[in-house]
């Protein structure tokens, strides 16, 4: 059956078996014509170039030809004489593509490998085609049972062994990618939990103030957070901030500098910037920096601290129109010891304050055109004079009808405060 098998296969991969009978001796397979070495050719590129591939058999002819077929499609081959020798591969941490397991072997069976392989990886870590003479269904039902993927009976076509090849490959693939984006879904999840777990549950209560929040996270979860810190006096503390890069990482530093304000002693907000930096620089574990606004508001103005985030406009009710008012620091663990501006402002009734982060400016529309801060306060001065509530509405309707239809790829917060 070997010889019948390796001349059928050797002539579909273009190359010759001889076999000679001698009387009073033992039958032999002598190769013929030595086959080349094929090598992937033409402009078009194989499906299977750069796949690694073990093959096992314990016949070296099933193994030339099987390294012919599969070199023209420019594999990665690699070969075991029996069973033994390919376990000693995966000992020593060697990790295919795929592999094509010969059944009948002496010591080990090709069933006993696939049985061994599988107690450390699983089918779709490491498909394995058995190659087998073999054709009886309870065979075919072991050879299953074994955990291999297929089972493909000898002798076989050229195109066969490789269509074979490349569905178990694309099936492979695809249950890497949905057990990434499974994996991906639920980092997603626990990040979003860790972001809104740090914002305040509900609104503070300020005689003197009409305050407004909204937050839209990004499909990635992006590190916006807020928060409100009322004072003894009637006063109030109020918090904006943006986390570099995205995900549980921007949610741990929303974290960690949520911990430092609320740790320190609150005083002048340039002096709580100064001091939160120094906490996040000497305990940041990933290297990231957050950016924050800090604000300490009264019934006669407010002051405001900034460590690198977008400018605050501020509608003045006598004027009828917004004033763009920045403030400029670097953000909060990008060095040891940073400085912070203070900024007094004035905030009569009817004026309105809006705080924003950068994923409102920056979203794109269908042509990737970005909003920019000049619309922001375009609409903050044409509809500064209503309630807070409906001037939040408008800059929100502001953000959808711009990037409608289009990924959202940073968190978009905007926190609205109107002094009555």
């Amino acid at each position: 059956m070997k010889i019948e098998m390796a001349q059928t296969l050797a002539d579909r991969a273009t190359g010759t078996v001889d076999v000679a009978s001698v009387v009073g001796g033992a039958n032999g397979v002598e190769p013929g014509p030595p086959v080349p070495t094929l090598v992937a050719g033409g402009s078009e590129r194989s499906k299977l170039a750069g796949v690694r591939v073990l093959t096992v058999d314990d016949d070296p002819i099933n193994l030339q030809v099987l390294h012919n077929i599969l070199s023209l499609e420019g594999c990665e081959l690699t070969e075991a004489a029996d069973g033994e020798a390919a376990l000693a591969l995966f000992a020593d941490d060697y990790l295919p593509d795929l592999v094509l397991l010969d059944v009948m072997m002496p010591r080990l069976t090709g069933f006993e490998v696939c049985e061994r392989l599988r107690r450390r990886y699983s089918g779709n870590e490491l498909p394995v085609i058995l190659l087998t003479a073999k054709n009886q269904v309870s065979d075919l039902v072991l050879g299953l049972a074994s955990g291999a993927n297929d089972y493909l009976t000898k002798p076989f076509s050229k195109s066969e062994l490789i269509a074979r090849i490349d569905t178990h490959l694309s099936l492979s693939k695809a249950h890497t990618a949905e057990a990434e984006n499974r994996r991906k879904a639920e980092e997603l999840q626990q990040a979003r939990a860790i972001q809104l777990s740090m914002l305040p549950q509900q609104l503070p209560e300020v005689p003197y103030l009409e305050i407004a929040v909204h937050m839209k996270t990004a499909t990635e979860v992006g590190g916006d957070y807020y928060d409100f810190f009322p004072q003894e006096d009637g006063g109030l503390y109020v918090a904006t901030g943006d986390a570099t890069g995205h995900g549980i990482p921007a949610g741990m530093m929303v974290a960690m500098t949520k911990s430092a304000i609320k740790a320190l002693d609150v005083q002048s907000p340039h002096t709580l910037l100064k001091q939160a930096n120094q906490v996040i620089r000497a305990v940041n574990p990933v290297n990231m920096t957050m950016a924050l606004n800090a604000l300490s508001i009264s019934d006669s103005g407010f002051a405001i601290s900034s460590a690198a985030m977008p400018p605050v406009f501020l509608f003045r009710a006598d004027r009828g129109e917004a004033e763009e008012i920045l403030v400029e620091g670097l953000p909060l663990g990008a060095m040891a010891e940073s400085d912070y501006s203070l900024r007094v402002v004035e905030f009569k009734r009817g004026d309105s304050l809006v705080l924003i982060s950068d994923g409102l400016p920056e979203l794109r529309n269908e042509s990737g055109e970005p909003l920019g801060y000049e619309a922001v306060q375009r609409i903050v001065s044409e509809h500064g004079e209503t309630s807070a509530d409906d001037l939040l509405a408008r800059i929100v309707e502001l953000g959808e009808k711009w990037g409608r239809g289009e990924t959202q790829d940073d968190d978009i917060t905007v926190v609205v405060m109107k002094r009555v």
